[in-house]
């Protein structure tokens, strides 16, 4: 064992000191007999008072420890997982360097909670359950239809690791994880326009569950809109706070390497496990496919009704026993530029032949085109942009207007997003457009010109098919 490392306690050790069982027990009942019994009285700030006068005298760590040393002892592994020894550890309150005991265990039930209980849990394994209450009997496992839940799974590998730079990674990829981070910020950022005003009762539309480093990136730089609720793994547990959404989307999953799930399974039990041993795989289980299952049912597809579906969306890897309703790539999932358009509240309303067609395209999408013959490139393309039929898209809420990009010659017919329900619109117009609604112009404060109500208007869309590819 080399000196800044910590290791394991082996029974050669506790042999060569002499300690037995007995010993151990012993060593523990008289430490509890140390425990003070203040007399608490008076007011609270003296109560308090007394027990800060009393916390260093004593730690339940301390017979904790002669506990874990004489279950050791009785049983028949050669070492412990659940003490560890670091011969040279930096000691807490400035004192140096000297010895250290790690020490890792399982809480027990109290003796005062030992009674008839009944546990209610949609993905508790029996595996872990027993070791808390070892006469744990199971019965029959209920499966629950969820007929107006719908269900997305986009395969592909949506780690950490895949979405985060990291000082480990080359620049190369480094730099393709930024690119992915976008994409999927993208992704969230059509989705929510897609769903911009379906969710009931004032709720957020999208929920979007990922891992907690993920969540602060996708938070950081220019956001997500403002009818999503983010949120991260290991967060979620017994909240309702999203039963209204009316889409869930899970990024990626929890899964630590195999030796750290190993080692809590070891810890857990109290001894040696190999690795296939069925609480290692509950475990693994519990961490990994239990919190997908977790984070999806916060949109509460069971109690969905056909006038209130909810759409899952699954970016990841994980198979799961669920219905699932489509599969696609993650190529196939990447939205068209129109959609984007449309999520972020302006979209031609005219075809691509149109002159000021492309610097509006440019103008509302700077961060997929920067120039405006990278968007008419990108229309030329085969690989990436599929043909897209445009009256397909969502615009009922939309208002007719003209939009005349800054630096550009022309004004083009468009349908914006109405400013109050859409940040966006009001952001990238006031910064780019100017509208003109016939002999009115609207500059930066408004988007909107004088319509007639929408009850007495329709708001036409050409069927046409645009040129992006």
């Amino acid at each position: 064992m080399k000196d800044d490392k910590r290791a394991l306690l082996t029974r050669d050790a506790l042999d060569s000191a002499g300690l037995t069982a007995s010993t151990a027990k012993e060593a523990r009942r008289i430490e509890w007999t140390r425990k003070p019994k203040p007399r608490l009285d008076g007011d609270v700030p003296g109560m308090v008072a007394t027990l800060a006068s009393l916390a260093g005298k004593f730690s339940p760590k301390v017979p904790m420890l002669w506990k874990l040393v004489a279950d050791f002892i009785d049983s028949s592994g050669d070492r412990t997982p659940n003490i560890k020894l670091e011969p040279s550890a930096k000691l807490r309150g400035g004192d140096g360097l000297g010895p250290m005991l790690w020490l890792h265990y399982r809480r027990e039930i109290g003796d005062s909670w030992r009674a008839p209980t009944l546990l209610l849990d949609g993905t508790a394994r029996p595996e872990i359950v027993r070791h808390f209450f070892p006469h744990l009997g199971t019965t029959t496992q209920i499966d629950i239809e969820a007929p107006h839940q719908r269900v997305t799974w986009v395969r592909r590998s949506f780690a950490k690791s895949r979405l985060l730079p990291s000082e480990k990674a080359s620049p190369r990829r480094n730099k393709a994880n930024a690119k992915t981070l976008e994409d999927v910020r993208r992704y969230i950022e059509a989705t929510a326009g897609r769903y911009r005003r379906r969710a009931m009762y004032d709720s957020a539309d999208v929920l979007v569950i990922c891992n907690q480093a993920v969540e602060e990136a996708l938070r950081a730089g220019p956001g997500l809109p403002m009818n999503v609720a983010i949120d991260h793994f290991n967060n979620t547990r017994g909240r309702n706070d999203w039963q209204h959404v009316r889409a869930v989307i899970v990024i990626g999953r929890t899964l630590p390497d195999e030796s750290t799930i190993h080692r809590q399974a070891e810890r857990m039990a109290g001894r040696r496990l190999a690795q296939h041993d069925p609480l290692v795989t509950a475990i693994r289980w519990s961490i990994c496919e239990a919190e997908l299952f977790q984070v999806i049912a916060r949109g509460r597809g069971i109690r969905r009704t056909e006038g209130n579906p909810l759409d899952v969306i699954i970016l990841g890897d994980t198979p799961l026993p669920l219905k699932i309703d489509r599969v696609l790539s993650w190529a196939e999932a990447q939205p068209h530029p129109l959609e984007l358009m449309v999520a972020r509240g302006v979209v031609p309303a005219c075809g691509p032949d149109r002159l000021g067609y492309w610097p509006l395209v440019a103008a509302v999408l700077p961060d997929l085109f920067p120039t405006v013959q990278a968007a008419k490139d990108a229309s030329r393309s085969h690989g990436g942009i599929r043909l897209m039929n445009i009256s397909l898209l969502d615009v009922s809420h939309c208002e007719p207007a003209k939009a005349k990009p800054q630096g550009a010659r022309y004004a083009v017919p468009v349908l914006v997003d109405p400013p109050s329900s859409c940040r966006a619109v009001c952001h990238c117009l006031a910064r780019t457009s100017a509208l003109k609604t016939g002999s009115t112009t609207a500059r930066e404060s408004s988007c909107l010109g004088r319509f007639p109500p929408k009850s007495q208007r329709q708001v036409s869309f050409p069927a046409w098919r645009s040129s992006w590819r």
